[in-house]
């Protein structure tokens, strides 16, 4: 079985910062981002609307506005975000991690959603105002604004150790394992081959599996079919052409491997509870225009 860790994303760190830290505001928020993992702990600080984390490694997360949620680095993951939608983003290398943390390895940083412990909601508000104090700092950028940027870095790395911390001892940690490599190699092969009519045959020969335990462990694995997670990372990609692009929807399905287009709309209606027509037009007018762009109609 070929190992591939795809697909990867490549976190491009701030000059001088050691890290990534980025308000986004919601017209710069994509809809989907679909599975994909990198070497970064990420820590999303939702301010408005809602965003719905999907881990391999457990349940769906829904984080209201208000809540913190953090990704394991190399844990493979997907989001998406509902209109209105925006957030502070936090990357943290490993590398960086690992500096200043000798026991990374033997812990995970969990950080409740809408808990209604008096303790807990203390230590909540204390890290997002970390965050808020970062966002002033970085946005302000008052006289050695980089001296009072890593000062407040190394309390929230603080706060994560002390306030959401939990012990990993005696786990079988997730990235380490044959088993992860496997599932990195599933997600690769599905994005690279969706668009063709992948076999439960051909998927579970290539990970050198029995047709019949492939689909429990796929199922338990990924909490979903894998025809239904084929059929997931299509309409993440038709999703995206229907946002970029003036296609006509019949095309850009069947270029994204939908070769039945009733089966197409049903499974789109399924997920977005609207038509793809609808779809196209509320995303776009919830965008902001790029500078001197056109906008010509859609040939729908």
């Amino acid at each position: 079985m070929e190992d591939i860790l795809y697909p990867r994303e490549i976190i491009t760190l701030e000059p001088n910062l050691d890290i990534v830290f980025k308000k986004i505001t919601a017209d710069m928020v994509r809809p989907f981002v679909p599975f994909h993992w990198h070497d970064s702990y990420e820590l999303i600080y939702v301010l408005t609307g809602e965003a719905v984390f999907q881990k391999i490694s457990g349940p769906d997360i829904t984080c209201p506005a208000g809540n913190v949620i953090c990704t394991d680095a190399y844990e493979i993951h997907a989001m998406s975000a509902a209109l209105g939608t925006s957030f502070i983003l936090v990357m943290l290398p490993m590398s960086f991690m690992q500096k200043y943390i000798l026991n990374l390895d033997e812990i995970r940083f969990q950080i409740p959603i809408d808990s209604s412990e008096p303790r807990i909601q203390t230590k909540a508000e204390y890290l997002k105002n970390t965050f808020q104090a970062m966002d002033l700092t970085q946005s302000e950028k008052p006289d050695c604004w980089r001296l009072r940027f890593h000062s407040l870095l190394f309390e929230l790395l603080y706060q994560l150790c002390h306030d959401f911390a939990e012990s990993a001892a005696g786990t079988a940690r997730l990235r380490h394992a044959a088993d992860y490599r496997r599932l990195q190699f599933l997600v690769s092969y599905v994005h690279k081959n969706y668009r063709e009519q992948i076999s439960i045959e051909e998927i579970s020969r290539q990970v050198h599996l029995q047709p019949q335990y492939f689909c429990h462990y796929f199922k338990k694995k990924f909490g979903q079919s894998f025809l239904n997670y084929v059929y997931e990372i299509r309409l993440v990609n038709i999703e995206t052409d229907l946002i970029q692009t003036n296609d006509p929807i019949g095309l850009i399905s069947e270029r994204h491997g939908f070769v039945n287009l009733d089966l197409f709309r049903q499974k789109f209606c399924e997920k977005n509870h609207c038509t793809p027509r609808d779809f196209r037009k509320k995303y776009r007018q919830s965008l902001t225009p790029p500078p001197d762009s056109g906008s010509g109609p859609t040939p729908e």
